[in-house]
């Protein structure tokens, strides 16, 4: 598993980069993602507010250290929707 993870952002929100293995390597899957999240190809966009958290905090749980993340320039605004979780 890798440690970096990048973190896209547009003017008004942002999305840590995975992959569907990445989320299932820390326990979690579809069924744990709001709406909010993205997916292209083999990447998903965890919106930053509630997914990126849960897969951060799942990540620290499974591996027992924090990720690091890489801040980049883009959006995911183009991506289709993720996630399948309600939304509270």
């Amino acid at each position: 598993m890798r440690t970096h993870f990048t973190f896209l952002a547009s003017s008004c929100h942002g999305w840590l980069i995975v992959t569907p293995d990445e989320l299932a390597a820390v326990g979690l899957s579809e069924a744990d993602i709001t709406p909010y999240s993205y997916r292209r190809g083999d990447q998903l966009g965890l919106e930053e507010d509630e997914d990126a958290q849960t897969f951060l905090e799942a990540y620290k749980a499974r591996f027992g250290r924090e990720a690091e993340i890489i801040d980049d320039l883009g959006s995911c605004d183009q991506w289709e929707h993720f996630g399948k979780r309600p939304c509270h």
